[in-house]
């Protein structure tokens, strides 16, 4: 129920049942008013850093469209990483683009395939090798497996092992781009010539 729906002299409790005021304690209504007004007071925050977001790519986007212009090349639709700085170089805006991947179905070939080669390698193959690969295969909490460790495995050459080159390359072509994201950070460079970052994460004030 919205508060525009809540008649005179009631408040909703957790369960939306309306419960008359002179029935809650001073307490519970002092509670709830602080607790209603610093979300409101974060609510205009995270909106005004999404547009401040909004506002910074947009116009490094013109700057770098525009920069490009001067060499007759189109920058339109770039997003890749860059670094702008200030003239004396004590201020510098980053953009990072960073991007999620997922595996598809193919992804449980390649762990078939590894699985199988580990077993036909038995004794042979070194405990470092049979850690990695178990850690690679490893699920998280949410039955998740690290992006980063599969990939690492690639590395790996077993020269003459048809079969791991086909595990590697069930897992290089399973891999699928879900979606990108841009951050933008601002840094100050600091009187012993380290940058600090000016922060806009309430959790690293």
């Amino acid at each position: 129920m919205s508060d525009t729906q809540i008649p005179p002299g009631y408040i909703e409790d957790s369960q939306e049942r309306l419960v008359p005021l002179r029935r809650v304690r001073p307490a519970d209504l002092e509670r709830d008013r602080l607790v209603r007004e610093l979300a409101g007071e974060a609510e205009a925050i995270h909106e005004r850093l999404a547009a401040f977001r909004a506002a910074a790519m947009d116009q490094i986007d013109a700057f770098i469209e525009k920069v490009g212009r001067e060499y007759d090349i189109s920058m339109v639709g770039e997003k890749g990483n860059v670094t702008l700085s200030s003239y004396d170089g004590r201020i510098r805006i980053q953009v990072n683009v960073t991007e999620y991947v997922e595996f598809d179905e193919r992804l449980q070939v390649a762990q078939k395939l590894i699985e199988e080669c580990v077993n036909r390698w038995g004794r042979h193959a070194s405990t470092k090798l049979r850690a990695l690969v178990k850690d690679a295969l490893q699920v998280d909490t949410k039955g998740r497996l690290s992006t980063r460790r599969l990939l690492a495995l690639r590395k790996h050459k077993m020269d003459g092992d048809e079969q791991w080159g086909k595990a590697m390359k069930a897992i290089a072509d399973s891999v699928r781009v879900a979606r990108t994201k841009r951050y933008v950070r601002v840094q100050k460079r600091k009187d012993d010539g380290r940058y600090e970052a000016v922060t806009l994460s309430l959790a690293s004030v």
